[in-house]
């Protein structure tokens, strides 16, 4: 081996290492990131969907008892899987709203639905999710 060419297996072995490195790197923070957004996924649809146990829960209330609607400040508070759900309820002439707060994790999911009671049958419409 010549002297000029001394330390050119070093200076490669560096090379490959730090290449190595900044791949793996890479990677790696892929997969976090990945399951971070897996577990947002999650906790996002088991909170929309202890919501909406929380608004069949509201309605199955009405129907048991038709005045619970109008009963001064009605809330329930539940807790579904992870999740903690608030239930709201507010009267407007013969229109009950029924507003739900799910939350899981950071994640909060919110869903009104308005119903009529007439001739014990629970009419609704208007179900949405709420921003």
């Amino acid at each position: 081996m010549r002297k000029k060419e001394s330390g050119q297996a070093l200076i490669i072995l560096i090379f490959a290492m730090a290449l190595a490195i900044t791949i793996l790197s890479g990677v790696t923070l892929t997969a976090v990131t990945l399951a971070k957004s897996t577990r947002l996924t999650e906790d996002s649809q088991t909170a929309y969907y202890a919501a909406e146990s929380g608004v069949e829960y509201g309605l199955m209330k009405l129907v048991r008892n038709p005045s619970g609607c109008d009963a001064p400040a009605p809330n329930d508070d539940l807790t579904i899987d992870a999740s903690t759900v608030t239930i709201g309820y507010g009267l407007v002439e013969s229109v009950c709203t029924i507003s739900v707060t799910s939350t899981n994790g950071t994640v909060l999911k919110k869903i009104q639905v308005q119903a009529t009671l007439a001739n014990s049958k629970v009419t609704y419409c208007c179900w949405k999710e709420l921003p």
